[in-house]
């Protein structure tokens, strides 16, 4: 039994493969590849943006945050933060 790593691009990555016969072999370093896992969390100031991606939506978008395990939290800037952003992004879009 191998464990063989693949990359985002579906090679693999062969310079880390382990070869083993035992169950108690494989597993621990299968498992250390998924925990611990972080807490992800994307956070959107505007709530009709992160609209789509709440619940109840059932938009593509919010499926697959849901999917991978990726929470969204409405939260609330104050008003001179808004604003740096808002200016940022004007200069960011020229």
């Amino acid at each position: 039994m191998a464990i063989i790593p693949m990359t985002a691009s579906g090679q693999d990555d062969l310079s880390s493969v382990r070869c083993s016969s035992s169950a108690n072999e494989v597993v621990p370093p299968a498992l250390k590849t998924m925990y611990p896992r972080p807490r992800l969390i994307l956070c959107i100031s505007d709530s009709e943006a992160a609209a789509p991606f709440q619940s109840p939506s059932r938009s593509c978008g919010a499926q697959a945050l849901q999917d991978i395990g990726i929470e969204v939290s409405l939260v609330d800037l104050p008003d001179d933060v808004r604003a740096a952003v808002g200016e940022a992004q004007i200069h960011q879009h020229r």
